[in-house]
């Protein structure tokens, strides 16, 4: 996944995006929340608070995608409801400490404790997204820069077999990270490599991914097996190379058409 996808390239090349973050932070939060399931270990209680409070403030946006992980669990409901009132207080308790010093940051920059810093920028096309061109365009396009991760949406119908509800939860994390970008104003993110916007819930998607591993894996057909190899090294290698060829923004050119120069990036000489 790392090798295969955009990952790569935001944490070599592009480490000041909060995506790789992102990243790390749901990987930690979905470990601590199934932890936190198995032992209900105060330990466990405690980092969640502190995981959900730094997610929600590298990237808001990943709000959505931290309500959804919680469809994850077996009982969402009940998870909670033996924790007393002195749980909650240590748990808003840490999660004020690590969100104060962002709105002290916020009064001495802005003079307000919110600030909303895009602006005038909005979801402009919630009404009609380009989903297309988001998942599929050949500018940033999402699936056409990772392929790999076609196995991810084929490992949801395998994970869906003995995991309906991560399943569920999965799927919406998907489908609302497709929407809410292809609902904004700038859909493919500007200068990016891939749709950078999807790297914050790959953790969520390494999930399926693993679970189609393993079920081919389990089957020990040599030929299929051998196919998927292919794929996997075909697709890593198609992703270092296009990585090592581009040129972090997508030219603006009245000549050549989106696959043109979606092609003269992939063909070039390495950087």
């Amino acid at each position: 996944m790392l090798l295969g996808t955009n990952l790569y390239y935001y944490a070599i090349f592009e480490g000041a995006y909060s995506h790789v973050y992102s990243f790390f932070l749901f990987s930690a939060w979905i470990y601590a929340l199934k932890e936190f399931e198995k032992t209900q270990e105060k330990k466990y209680w405690l980092n969640l608070f502190a995981l959900a409070t730094l997610v929600i403030l590298v990237r808001q946006i990943n709000a959505v995608f931290l309500l959804l992980s919680f469809l994850m669990l077996k009982n969402e409901i009940a998870l909670a409801r033996n924790k007393s009132a002195k749980d909650w207080l240590y748990g808003f308790g840490i999660s004020a400490l690590i969100f104060l010093p962002q709105i002290g940051y916020n009064i001495y920059l802005t003079g307000t404790p919110f600030f909303y810093s895009y602006q005038n920028e909005g979801f402009i096309y919630w009404h009609s997204p380009k989903i297309k061109e988001v998942i599929l365009g050949f500018e940033n396009g999402w699936l056409s820069t990772n392929p790999i991760l076609i196995l991810s949406l084929i490992g949801l119908a395998f994970l869906w077999k003995t995991h309906k509800k991560e399943t569920i939860s999965i799927g919406l994390i998907l489908l609302s990270c497709t929407y809410l970008y292809a609902s904004w104003w700038c859909y493919n993110l500007g200068c990016a490599y891939g749709h950078r916007g999807f790297v914050d819930i790959y953790p969520f998607l390494i999930l399926p991914f693993a679970f189609f591993i393993d079920h081919i894996l389990v089957q020990k057909n040599r030929v299929f097996n051998w196919l998927i190899y292919l794929f996997l090294i075909g697709t890593i290698a198609y992703n270092l190379k296009y990585i090592y060829t581009y040129d972090s923004c997508w030219p603006i050119s009245f000549e050549q058409s989106d696959f043109e120069i979606f092609w003269h990036f992939l063909t070039s000489n390495t950087k």
